[in-house]
Formats: C-alpha cells, sequence, structure tokens
C-alpha cells in the first residue's frame, strides 16, 4: 500500500522585513528548492516562526505558497492552535487556500489537563471538521509533551488523521509510531540529526529545519539509503548533522535565517522575541558549515 506523502519536506522559514511578512522573499526561496526532488514542504511550521503568525497571516502566507508550490508536492499548513476551535479555523483557512494537509501541533499551554483522553478528542473533532487530512505533530522540543504511540495509533484509524510528525529524537517511539499504524499512515522525523537511523527504523521522510539550507544533501543520504549504500548514507547524515544542530539547539530560528542569508537565498528577520546572532564567530562557524555542504548542494544547480 502506497504512502500519501513521503520524502523531505522541510519546514520553510518565513521571511520578514520591518516586522511584516516579507511573500516576494518567501516566494523566491522556492527557486531554488524547487530545482531539488524534495517530498514537499511544511508553510507556517516551527521554523517558519508559527507562534508569531495571526491567522491573517497565515492565509496570505498559505496563498503565496500555492503560487509556487507545483502539485507534484506535497503542501502542509501549519495549523496547530491552543483551542481546538481555533485549530479547525486554520485548518479551513488552509484547506481554503490549497494545502494538502494540516499539520497540528498538540496543544500544551494547559499541560496538566493535556492527557492521551484530552488529545484523542481534540484530534477527533479536528479531523471531523477539517476539509484537508490531519497529519498529527508531537512536537516535544516545543511543548514539552508527548503524546503516546498508543493514542497515536487509535487516531490513526480516524479515516482524516493522515500521519504523525515526531519533533524529537527518540528512536524507541518513532519505531512505535511505525509499528502500530496502519501501511498507509505516514511517519516523519523533525530531526536530521536521526534521520539515517529513522529510515532504518522504516520512517516515510523527514521534516527538519536544515532542509531549508540542505536539501539536496538530505535528498543523497535518503537515496544512497534506499540503494542500499549504507556507509554512504552514514558518511552523508554525519556531514549534515553539525550544521542541523547549528540552526536549532545552538541558533535556532534565528541562526537558521542567518544561514539563509549567507547561502544567497532570503532568511529575512526573526519577530521578537527570537534575535538572530550578531557575533562574527557563528557567521564564520555557520560559513564553514555551509561550504562542507556546497559540492552536494550544487547537484541541481
Amino acid at each position: 500500500m502506497s504512502k500519501p506523502f513521503a520524502g523531505v519536506i522541510p519546514p520553510v522559514v518565513t521571511p520578514f522585513k520591518n516586522d511584516e511578512l516579507d511573500l516576494e522573499g518567501f516566494k523566491a526561496n522556492f527557486i531554488q528548492w524547487n530545482k531539488v526532488p524534495l517530498g514537499g514542504y511544511l508553510v507556517a511550521g516551527t521554523a517558519g516562526e508559527s507562534p508569531h503568525l495571526s491567522a491573517g497571516e497565515k492565509e496570505r502566507l498559505f496563498a503565496a505558497a500555492r503560487e509556487v508550490i507545483s502539485n507534484d508536492r506535497v503542501f502542509l499548513a501549519g495549523i496547530g492552535a491552543q483551542s481546538t476551535r481555533d485549530s479547525i479555523k486554520l485548518a479551513k483557512i488552509a484547506g481554503a487556500q490549497g494545502a494538502d494537509y494540516a499539520l497540528a501541533l498538540t496543544p500544551f499551554y494547559f499541560r496538566g489537563q493535556m492527557t492521551g483522553e484530552a488529545w484523542e478528542a481534540h484530534y477527533r473533532l479536528l479531523a471531523d471538521n477539517s476539509p484537508i487530512p490531519v497529519v498529527i505533530y508531537n512536537g516535544t522540543p516545543s511543548s514539552g509533551l508527548n503524546i503516546s504511540p498508543d493514542t497515536v495509533a487509535r487516531l490513526s484509524e480516524h479515516a482524516n488523521v493522515a500521519g504523525v510528525k515526531c519533533g524529537a529524537g527518540d528512536m524507541a517511539q518513532l519505531r512505535k509510531f511505525v509499528r502500530l499504524t496502519p501501511e498507509d499512515f505516514v511517519v516523519l522525523t523533525g530531526a536530521a540529526a536521526i534521520y539515517y537511523p529513522a529510515l532504518c527504523m522504516g520512517v516515510d521522510g523527514c521534516g527538519a529545519a536544515v532542509g531549508n539550507l540542505a536539501p539536496a544533501t538530505m535528498i543523497a543520504m535518503e537515496r544512497s539509503f534506499k540503494e542500499g549504500n549504507h556507509a554512504r548514507a552514514r558518511e552523508l547524515q554525519d556531514l549534515i548533522t553539525p550544521l542541523g544542530g547549528m540552526v536549532t539547539k545552538r541558533w535556532g530560528v534565528g541562526g537558521l535565517k542567518l544561514a539563509m542569508d549567507l547561502a544567497g537565498r532570503c532568511g529575512g528577520d526573526v519577530r521578537m522575541p527570537l534575535s538572530r546572532p550578531g557575533d562574527e564567530n557563528a557567521k564564520n562557524i555557520l560559513l564553514a558549515a555551509l561550504a562542507n555542504l556546497a559540492d552536494l548542494e550544487s547537484a541541481y544547480l
């Protein structure tokens, strides 16, 4: 049974200029990305500063994305909100603007009440009312909470729940997501540092922030794995892991956007309280990491 989507699906950055959406810069980034055989794109995800975007801004961003994402690539829209009501509203906005799937982060603000039962009820009502299939986002690094494989397995039985993305690098949990869900249910990792071992565990794809910068390297690693060249896949994993850490744990979205600008793409500003690293040392470290991947990234230029 085939998967509805798979592969490298970067959570694309949302450029800002003078604290407003830079939609021209946003669309310009796709000129290079579209040259690489990516599985698709996630718009308004964590790397896209989803919490910093209003519903109206997300609507404009989704509309702009639909203009530049071809129909052979999946378009996931980040619609997670703290209330089920707002999540449903955003799912309807995403569907109206042409998104293929709605990625919904687990609500976390009232963490003491966010049990498996609460999440299951939330996602079922969301799926019942969403015009497009829902993908569960277990974004533990952002939420500090963790949805269990058993809860995801029950939700996978819903006809309008298509998959799960796991932001943390928990290999045992990823394997359970794969093992306990139907064959056509998509399981993604959001951690570039474990993409190769996650593929060995049966994961279908990766939605990591470093995919904004090094999509060709990630594709090469994925292809090496599928061709049975595990030694090469491990080499590529080791190449991409340092840059991935720099644009997540070390410098976060600000570092990612700086690296985008250094790579000749449009990173743009971040919205406060985030900031971009301002010292020359950070810039030089990022430039060196990008240089290590330059030959691989030129494959599709």
